[in-house]
């Protein structure tokens, strides 16, 4: 049995042998049941002193005022960080900053803006391959579409015709790959000749010369594509004047596409498992699709013309945020509200958990997109939704993501209607990102924008 004490700072200790087990393979029931046992929990996960912190004001804190003093660190991204390189996801500190600032005009809603047609081609090629009445797998149609899209957006231009498809096909292999060696970070599993291990080091070998490959045949043209490679290309270090190196282009990549392409399909897959759960809602949005799209694909200029399905997508990201986990590490003795967390240590936030405050949002488990109704969104406190993390770690894709994902539900909803398929139960599965497996729906035709 789990039991709690207080220390004298005020911390509650979660002192069982099972704490570290719970977090791995039972994270959600273990979220669930901290917030009555006070704003800090402490655990040990192996030799690693944890801090949990349950109060909204605080996580704010931490990533946002304390953010230098609590880089994005730790041993689960210590690990990410020797299979991804230096790149944004895993970089800190000045290093962090300085490609923070060389990658932020790609992100801007300007650019996105101009991203926004390559999305909308790709969402209109994907659907529209679909027949009515098919039942689709889900996770793997949206894995699909949101590497496309990644790959339109990242490399525009493919030297030879079939690196960017080879580098959809390895990356997938990579992402499962990192993240196994992630959360369980034992060597010597992943030095046994297994058909996954060979796979893995095969996708490693191949993307590291895909990658360079294209990376050399920019810098040869030196021609200004339009997509993001031209722009880290071209980017210049605003002090030194200094482009960023082939290498640390190619760490970026990596991390671009991997945070693009599967928190943006794992997002879109919540969305049509509520739709598909909340007939009311999937009404709300057909009407309001039909009046504003009338059957044809979602552009830019739409998404602020769907007001209710922005409410959809902002109450989707607050019940599963695909980044549930926020893992830190003090670099100094740090104090949040009276509470010391002693340099070292590992400091653990959750936006699933904030997202589930009841005392913000009632009936927490309730998926209501009228919480985000004028009124009533602006008595949410901002430290109370982070679905993309706060402060100088905030998610630099959050624009790119969010517009992914409001024109693929303007266009999918505008013409089709999805249900569950009938006798399988989807599962809340907690890895690195949150996801619904498995998603088997049917897809069904709506005639011109309208329901037959």
């Amino acid at each position: 049995m789990t039991t709690f004490a207080s220390d004298r700072s005020g911390t509650t200790t979660l002192s069982t042998l099972h704490s570290a087990w719970r977090l791995r393979f039972r994270p959600l029931e273990l979220l669930d049941s901290l917030p009555d046992k006070g704003k800090v929990v402490r655990f040990k996960i192996g030799r690693h002193q944890v801090y949990m912190l349950t109060d909204p004001t605080m996580v704010r804190e931490l990533l946002v005022s304390q953010g230098k003093n609590a880089p994005k660190a730790g041993v689960m991204f210590d690990n990410a960080r020797a299979f991804l390189g230096n790149g944004l996801i895993t970089s800190n500190g000045t290093f962090h900053l300085r490609q923070r600032r060389l990658l932020q005009p790609a992100f801007q809603p300007g650019a996105v803006a101009g991203y926004a047609g390559i999305m909308s081609q790709a969402i209109t090629e994907r659907t529209e391959s679909w027949r009515d009445g098919q039942t689709l797998a889900m996770q793997d149609e949206l894995f699909q579409l949101t590497q496309t899209v990644a790959s339109r957006c990242l490399f525009s231009v493919d030297p030879t015709g079939h690196m960017v498809d080879e580098i959809s096909e390895w990356v997938p292999v990579l992402e499962k790959g990192v993240g196994r060696r992630t959360l369980l970070p034992i060597d010597l599993l992943y030095r046994l000749p297994t058909p996954g291990n060979r796979r893995y080091q095969t996708a490693v070998r191949r993307l590291d010369w895909l990658i360079s490959q294209i990376i050399r045949s920019y810098r040869e043209s030196g021609a200004n594509h339009g997509d993001l490679l031209s722009m880290l290309v071209a980017a210049r270090d605003e002090t030194t004047g200094e482009p960023m190196s082939d290498r640390q282009i190619h760490e970026e990549c990596l991390s671009l596409f991997i945070a693009s392409v599967e928190t943006t399909a794992r997002a879109m897959s919540w969305v049509l498992y509520l739709l598909g759960n909340h007939p009311d809602v999937e009404a709300g949005v057909h009407a309001e699709v039909d009046e504003v799209l009338c059957g044809r694909a979602a552009n830019h200029e739409d998404i602020a013309q769907l007001p209710y399905l922005r409410q959809v997508v902002t109450e989707t990201l607050r019940l599963y945020p695909p980044a549930w986990l926020l893992p830190r590490k003090a670099a100094v003795d740090i104090d949040l509200d009276g509470y010391r967390i002693p340099a070292g240590s590992e400091i653990f936030t959750s936006p699933y958990l904030v997202h589930r405050d009841e005392k913000v949002y009632p009936e927490p488990a309730k998926f209501d997109p009228d919480r985000w109704a004028p009124e009533r969104a602006r008595l949410i406190p901002r430290e109370s939704y982070l679905p993309f993390g706060a402060g100088a770690r905030q998610c630099i894709g959050n624009t790119f993501a969010f517009t992914e994902i409001m024109l693929w539900l303007g266009t999918l909803a505008g013409r089709w209607r999805m249900r569950p398929a009938p006798g399988r139960k989807v599962r809340v599965r907690a890895m690195t990102v949150l996801y619904p497996d498995p998603l088997p729906m049917i897809a069904s035709r709506r005639a011109a924008g309208r329901p037959r």
